[in-house]
């Protein structure tokens, strides 16, 4: 929640996920937070090639 960029979101989401513990009950979660993540890693690729 207080991450502002996207490199922090993506941090935090990851310490998230290794928190998360995995079974039947958190599927959705953890592929709603893999999804973020994946979304953040596009958009941290795209501005590095507009640099």
């Amino acid at each position: 929640m207080e991450a502002r960029t996207p490199e922090e979101k993506l941090q935090a989401l990851q310490e998230f996920l290794s928190a998360v513990p995995k079974h039947k009950g958190t599927e959705r979660l953890r592929m709603q937070v893999t999804r973020q993540m994946a979304a953040l890693k596009k958009e941290l690729e795209e501005r590095k090639k507009k640099k």
